[in-house]
């Protein structure tokens, strides 16, 4: 993804509404490993952080999670593209 799409992606998470959001979230959780799946969706759409998300319960090394956010921002961005 170039920069530009990852703008564009953080800021259509950022826009989503309830629903919307729901739908991203259970994409994300069904797409990654049930263990870090959620955690994944609130790094993106509340930008927390590997050591904040650490202390709530995240079991991954760091570079494993930064692997998944790469994966699960790939995830929303085809998600957006597809639901213009």
């Amino acid at each position: 993804m170039t920069q530009d799409e990852v703008r564009e992606t953080y800021d259509w998470l950022n826009t989503l509404a309830g629903s919307d959001l729901e739908i991203v979230k259970d994409i994300m959780v069904n797409e990654l490993p049930p263990s870090i799946g959620e955690y994944v969706f609130m790094a993106l759409t509340q930008r927390k952080g590997y050591y904040k998300l650490y202390h709530l319960g995240l079991d991954y090394c760091k570079s494993d999670f930064y692997g998944y956010k790469r994966k699960g921002l790939s995830i929303a961005n085809t998600y957006m593209k597809g639901a213009e």
